[in-house]
């Protein structure tokens, strides 16, 4: 495989911007049905948990 240097430098905040939207679907969905609300909580779940991928991804390029 032969990857540019950027390619390979954002790798891990791409895969914790993906993690993050995946877990904050599912635990916006989970969320939203306790509240009645599957859509609002699906969307604010995306929301939350692909800001939080974001920081965690940027976090992780330091190691």
């Amino acid at each position: 495989m032969n990857y540019s240097i950027y390619e390979y430098r954002y790798a891990k905040t791409a895969n914790g911007v993906g993690l993050g939207l995946v877990i904050g679907a599912f635990l916006g969905t989970v969320l939203g049905f306790i509240a009645n609300n599957i859509e609002a909580g699906f969307v604010v779940g995306i929301e939350i948990g692909a800001s939080i991928g974001f920081m965690t991804g940027l976090l992780m390029e330091k190691w």
